[in-house]
């Protein structure tokens, strides 16, 4: 028998393999079916013809699956993401968008050239809760995030990611008010 007949006679145990990886790995299965093919392909040119090869591929065929999948997973692991906790200040947890300092500055972009009656006119019809309009009321008048964070009793932390969410709705509003749509 070539190694090629003795392949494609076994290759339902390559499929059989694989398929006990499809429910908790559905993103992964295609290649984890040709890894299977691929290791059974291994198994048949390998072959000694004394043992059996089935009891072969079943002990090879999973193990470069989970090597396969202990890869995947450690490449997994380095995606970051901007909403991940990095550390805690004070009882609350610092997240990694709080460490890294905005390209678009609302002052620049938007606020400049703009009366502050409008803007205050702009920050009053945001769906936000009133104690973030103060804190945002606070900023815009110049004081710092430790300052509002001492006067509303809350951490550094939580004062800018309140401020950045203000910044991203008035920014929204704003592109609105610019295509000639309504405040809010």
């Amino acid at each position: 028998m070539t190694k090629e007949e003795l392949f494609n006679e076994n290759i339902a145990i390559a499929y059989k393999l694989a398929s006990s990886y499809k429910i908790n790995y559905q993103e992964e299965y295609e290649d984890i079916c040709q890894i299977a093919l691929e290791e059974l392909w291994k198994c048949c040119l390998n072959y000694d013809g004394i043992h059996s090869l089935t009891t072969y591929a079943y002990y090879c065929i999973p193990r470069k699956i989970n090597y396969y999948l202990r890869s995947v997973k450690k490449h997994k692991e380095k995606d970051i993401s901007i909403n991940m906790p990095i550390g805690y200040s004070e009882k609350t947890q610092i997240y990694l968008e709080d460490t890294i300092p905005s390209d678009i500055d609302i002052e620049t972009e938007v606020l400049d050239g703009m009366d502050l009656d409008i803007i205050k006119e702009m920050v009053e019809k945001l769906y936000i809760p009133d104690y973030m309009k103060k804190m945002f009321y606070l900023y815009l008048n110049g004081k710092t995030q430790y300052d509002i964070a001492k006067e509303f009793n809350c951490t550094q932390p939580s004062v800018s990611r309140i401020i950045s969410k203000a910044k991203l709705k008035l920014r929204y509003m704003y592109n609105n008010l610019l295509k000639g749509g309504a405040y809010a």
